[in-house]
């Protein structure tokens, strides 16, 4: 049983140019469609028992006799998208946290962001799902006796990638301290990285420094 491959100018609206305007009685496990939308390539496989609630552009279901006939859209990208990279420098972020404050640094200067991936001021959202290295640099000051417990964190939709420095009790703690932390991160298409940090005990008087503070990452695999 051969395959039958289609091209297509549109996603959805259910006319000859359509993917969604192909007859679901005509198609078969396992036929291919490529469309071209807005200068993108996008690239489906029919699956005959899907069943699944269409979910444009991941998911289109035939708007005739589809059944449970779904195309389903394939993880091909342009080389960019495949492949992205960024990295973001801090400015002064005075007195953020010390009190126990979670406070969430702002990056708002980019260096690179190779597919437009990060908004610009903390968050990185992955284009494709995948493995990624994050990595950060923060240099933290104006911390003090009192403050106990400092918590950095490398967030993502997944799961937290902490990195934590306790200081020894009674002792006094230097009042500049420089964070390097990483992480291979498991990440789905659309999930969301950044960084967090948290200083515990005593008065909101902690200052994120622009100095060495950066946050960036890549996609592994």
């Amino acid at each position: 049983m051969s395959t039958t491959a289609y091209k297509k100018t549109a996603l959805t609206g259910g006319g000859a140019s359509a993917l969604d305007g192909i007859d679901g009685s005509g198609l078969l496990d396992g036929d291919f469609a490529f469309v071209t939308l807005s200068n993108n390539l996008y690239f489906y496989i029919l699956d005959d028992d899907s069943a699944a609630a269409e979910s444009s552009p991941n998911i289109i279901s035939p708007d005739a006799n589809a059944g449970n006939k779904r195309w389903i859209r394939q993880q091909y990208y342009p080389y960019n998208a495949a492949k992205p990279a960024f990295l973001a420098k801090a400015a002064l972020q005075a007195d953020v946290t010390g009190d126990g404050t979670a406070y969430t640094i702002v990056f708002g200067t980019e260096i690179f962001d190779q597919n437009a991936d990060f908004d610009g001021v903390s968050t990185f959202t992955a284009p494709v799902t995948g493995k990624y290295f994050l990595y950060s640099a923060l240099y933290l000051a104006h911390m003090a006796a009192g403050h106990t417990t400092t918590i950095v964190t490398i967030k993502t939709s997944n799961r937290d990638h902490p990195n934590y420095y306790i200081p020894v009790s009674g002792t006094v703690i230097p009042g500049e301290s420089i964070f390097v932390l990483s992480a291979l991160a498991d990440m789905d298409v659309g999930d969301t990285a950044y960084i967090t940090f948290t200083v515990s005990g005593a008065a909101k008087a902690v200052d994120v420094q622009a100095t060495y503070s950066v946050f960036g990452g890549f996609l592994v695999c």
